[in-house]
């Protein structure tokens, strides 16, 4: 099945003027068409009551300029979607600041919520093509867009992958960086776990609160079921003899979790809830780092949605 199955010419509104968010976004329900045999205005009522509170609680702008406004709707047979343009960019409150210029309005089935995100991957990865996305602003007439989305044949049976729900990299550390200022970096960015780099920007490693509490704690500590019979015991004592002389690279995990962009949801996973791991470094085919995925994204991405 291809996401042009959903879209029609009446489902593609262009060049919007809005003044503000909660405008725009009674603007794309009012001009979602609806199935035939409902009763129209309960419908959008529920579907605007939805997707505000879901704007309440995070923005759905993704970044790029464009946005994925969305509701989960109970009794709804089948996803309706709404493309649309707006004539000037619109503060949205998008992860990267930026202003919209595309949005998604896409009210789903309660039960079915990963057809959203089956589309919201689609769209993304297309819009995501600088030539796509400018074509698209620039289509004269919705018959003329709604040609272009079918041209593309966008699949959306097909597997969630890592990209699709992956942050942007968070601020990083060097292997040869003195562990006092890598700490620093994770206090200041209210983090309990960062990527550690060579000089070369390859990850290499993760510096975490595990690491830095177990450091200097003597080996047989992970046997035993209870220290409260140890009473004197400093447990940081030797992490501040060392402290002075050490570079993350001595205090690092030298195995960090690291997932190609084409990974699964199911890996990403498995790796956070089986292996317990922190964070998923998400590495492109040149084995840059482009991306994060964490038990939040998953949470924010596919639980929550």
């Amino acid at each position: 099945m291809h996401l042009a199955s959903f879209l029609s010419p009446k489902r593609i509104a262009l060049r919007l003027a809005a003044t503000d968010k909660r405008v725009l976004l009674e603007q794309l329900v009012a001009s979602l068409p609806l199935p035939l045999g409902v009763a129209e205005e309960p419908l959008r009522t529920q579907i605007l009551q939805a997707t505000l509170a879901r704007e309440e609680q995070a923005s759905t702008g993704v970044g790029a300029g464009l946005a994925f406004p969305h509701a989960r709707i109970p009794d709804l047979k089948k996803p309706l979607l709404l493309l649309a343009t707006l004539q000037e960019p619109l503060a949205y409150g998008s992860i990267d600041e930026q202003p919209v210029r595309l949005l998604c309005l896409v009210a789903v089935p309660a039960a079915a919520p990963t057809v959203f995100l089956k589309i919201m991957a689609q769209l993304s990865r297309f819009f995501a093509d600088e030539g796509n996305r400018q074509a698209f602003l620039e289509c004269p007439t919705p018959e003329a867009a709604f040609q272009l989305i079918r041209d593309a044949e966008l699949p959306i049976d097909v597997p969630i992958l890592l990209r699709d729900i992956m942050r942007p990299p968070l601020p990083h550390v060097y292997s040869d960086m003195p562990l006092k200022d890598a700490t620093h970096q994770m206090l200041m960015h209210h983090i309990g776990a960062v990527a550690v780099l060579d000089r070369q920007e390859r990850i290499v490693g993760e510096l975490n609160c595990d690491q830095l509490f177990r450091y200097g704690l003597p080996d047989f500590f992970s046997r035993l079921q209870s220290v409260s019979f140890i009473r004197e015991f400093d447990p940081f004592e030797k992490y501040f003899e060392k402290e002075a002389n050490c570079v993350a690279g001595d205090v690092m995990d030298p195995r960090p979790a690291i997932l190609p962009e084409d990974g699964t949801l199911l890996e990403a996973v498995f790796a956070l809830a089986v292996q317990k791991h922190t964070n998923l470094y998400v590495v492109d085919a040149q084995q840059r780092w482009v991306g994060i995925v964490d038990r939040i994204a998953v949470l924010d991405n596919i639980i929550h949605m």
